[in-house]
């Protein structure tokens, strides 16, 4: 008798795991191709035009490049790594300026709370 349940639990368990591959295969892998990679590939893109930016403007803090070249210096930097700028490229390098215009916004910001807290705190 406990050879029977063994032999149906067994059965049954390689039921269930062929049937969770099967999903697996039918569900999520497409869905990862179709929706995941581009995601990650998009996002790794807007990482490397983040990092173009950021290293434009310190570049121009130095007087190395032109202020106004800025951009310029994004795109050979893109089109030199074998990306072409198209339009969605070019948003992107807009969003980085501009995410990296607020996160100045915001440090200047705080410097500033920072120094007028301690103006309005008593000193002994």
């Amino acid at each position: 008798m406990n050879e029977v349940v063994t032999i149906v639990v067994n059965n049954l368990l390689e039921i269930v795991f062929a049937v969770l591959g099967a999903s697996f295969t039918a569900l999520v892998i497409p869905w990862l191709r179709d929706t995941g990679l581009p995601w990650l590939k998009e996002k790794r893109l807007y990482s490397i035009v983040k990092k173009f930016v950021e290293a434009a403007e310190k570049q121009a803090e130095a007087g190395t490049i032109d202020k106004a070249t800025k951009k310029r210096f994004v795109v050979e930097l893109l089109e030199s790594n074998g990306i072409t700028v198209t339009p969605e490229i070019n948003a992107f390098i807009e969003a980085a300026v501009k995410e990296l215009d607020l996160a100045e916004k915001n440090a200047i910001g705080e410097i500033g709370k920072i120094f007028s807290d301690a103006e309005q705190t008593p000193q002994n």
